[in-house]
């Protein structure tokens, strides 16, 4: 999931400020879930989707499949 969201700024040539406004999350926070030091929650997880304009539950799976190929 982590390095979908790091993929999907580049290729959209956005920044973790850019995205953490649009999300309404705080930038430290956001750069602390991005190179894992920190878990999202689930209301994070749906703000970062709205700002992405992803369909709800789009990171929310990415997530679970992770903990799951673990």
């Amino acid at each position: 999931m982590n390095d979908y969201i790091k993929s999907w700024l580049k290729t959209r040539n956005l920044s973790l400020v850019w995205l953490g406004r649009a999300a309404g999350v705080d930038g430290s926070y956001l750069c602390a879930i991005l190179n894992g030091r920190r878990k999202a929650g689930l209301a994070t997880l749906a703000r970062l989707e709205t700002a992405m304009g992803l369909p709800q539950g789009t990171l929310v799976l990415m997530r679970m499949k992770e903990r799951t190929d673990a």
